[in-house]
């Protein structure tokens, strides 16, 4: 839901929604784990992190381009190569990559935004 929702509330230029928004599903990943820790097993999701993590994370950079702060074909090429690795071989590891960047981004883009804002008279 969150992967489908931030590219619009991003492009709509809300970036603190989408921070809210992504702070919500770090918590809901988090707390999924969790679960699945302490019930010595697995939740409902917890088949689909290796599908909804990466999603959030195309989510993220596809708001990015959306909103101007990202451009679209490193954007696009760091999606389908990841996408493409981690969908063939099925390594969890390429998709916390692709989180990797998609978060790093969006920080980067906060901090810079709130540089500008800061700076307004």
């Amino acid at each position: 839901m969150v992967a489908v929702v931030l590219p619009g509330v991003m492009a709509a230029g809300n970036l603190d929604a989408a921070a809210v928004l992504l702070a919500c599903a770090w918590c809901s990943d988090a707390l999924d784990g969790r679960l699945a820790r302490v019930s010595a097993g697995d939740t409902r999701l917890h088949g689909l992190d290796l599908v909804v993590d990466p999603a959030v994370g195309v989510g993220v950079l596809g708001g990015l381009v959306l909103a101007g702060h990202a451009p679209p074909l490193p954007v696009a090429l760091a999606v389908v190569a990841l996408g493409a690795a981690l969908f063939a071989a099925g390594v969890a590891a390429l998709g916390m990559g692709l989180l990797a960047i998609a978060y790093a981004w969006f920080m980067a883009t906060l901090w810079a935004v709130g540089a500008e804002w800061r700076a307004r008279p």
